[in-house]
């Protein structure tokens, strides 16, 4: 955990009192609700929750629980009505996350969907196509199989038999020069295979396909073909370029100047009873504005 303190502070004040670009970025807790519920900081910024009313945590993670390998994890009452974290360099080399998102909730309100994010640094890009409603019609989920509910979250595509949060593909990096990392959180133990795809068109209304939905469309080109957990990526986790498959994004995607492009991970999904009878599935799609 790290969270400032009073000589912190002042070492912060110090410091852009000499040009330096940190800042606080304020969340205020609002009802069962974090507002704003997703911030996007620069990396040394720091995160200040602010208590309004009842008793919170502001405990990072996704599962709900605390387990006591959080990178920080706090109450919010009218005793303690403040919790601070600085991202800094030396916090995300300490706590890495893909596409350093951090993702929090707050364990007694969980189950009300209490949670936020926290993006640090300026993504390349934009992720659209979200299994959680949004994106009509839906994802493909019907009965007689199982349908889980709500099908994905904010930010995934849409539920899979390992996660029935979806997967969530985010990015890192630049585009001129070509520095754009994709990284897909799949599941904690996923180990199959996927590939991306880039399209040059986007379906407004997602288009179902398999257990996902399809967002990118147009003249479609596949890259990257790997398992997950392979290549310098832990399991679950499936990245481009990688350890092994080298080639920037552009250069393998033939990528013209000037053109947007949409990208999306079609990976197996091997239970045949979960969702519908098809074993594959699609994380959230991503576009990109190539200069």
């Amino acid at each position: 955990m790290r969270f400032t303190s009073s000589a912190l502070l002042v070492l912060s004040a110090m410091t852009l009192a000499t040009g330096a670009r940190a800042s606080v970025v304020v969340v205020t807790q609002s009802n069962l609700g974090f507002v704003p519920r997703n911030v996007t900081i620069q990396v040394g910024d720091t995160v200040r929750w602010v208590w309004t009313s009842q008793t919170h945590t502001v405990t990072e993670g996704e599962d709900g629980i605390i387990n006591g390998d959080e990178a920080w994890n706090g109450v919010l009452t009218g005793a303690t009505p403040t919790l601070e974290v600085t991202f800094d360099a030396a916090f995300l080399a300490a706590h890495a996350k893909p596409c350093n998102l951090y993702d929090y909730f707050c364990e007694i309100h969980f189950p009300g969907d209490m949670r936020g994010t926290v993006k640090v640094g300026t993504p390349p890009g934009t992720a659209f196509c979200f299994g959680d409603g949004t994106t009509a019609p839906g994802c493909p989920c019907a009965e007689p199989n199982y349908v889980p509910n709500p099908s994905g979250w904010t930010g995934r595509g849409c539920a899979n038999s390992f996660n029935f949060r979806g997967a969530r593909l985010c990015a890192l990096g630049t585009l001129a020069p070509d520095t754009l990392t994709f990284s897909i959180h799949v599941s904690p133990n996923y180990p199959g295979f996927g590939f991306m795809f880039k399209g040059n068109g986007q379906e407004t209304v997602g288009v179902g396909l398999g257990d996902g939905l399809r967002c990118a469309s147009g003249q479609l080109i596949r890259f990257g073909g790997h398992y997950a957990g392979t290549y310098g990526a832990p399991l679950g986790l499936w990245t481009y370029p990688n350890t092994v498959q080298t080639n920037p994004v552009s250069l393998a995607t033939l990528q013209p100047a000037g053109e947007s492009a949409f990208y999306q991970l079609y990976y197996r999904n091997a239970e045949s009873y979960f969702c519908t009878s098809a074993t594959t599935n699609l994380s959230n799609a991503y576009q990109v504005s190539w200069p």
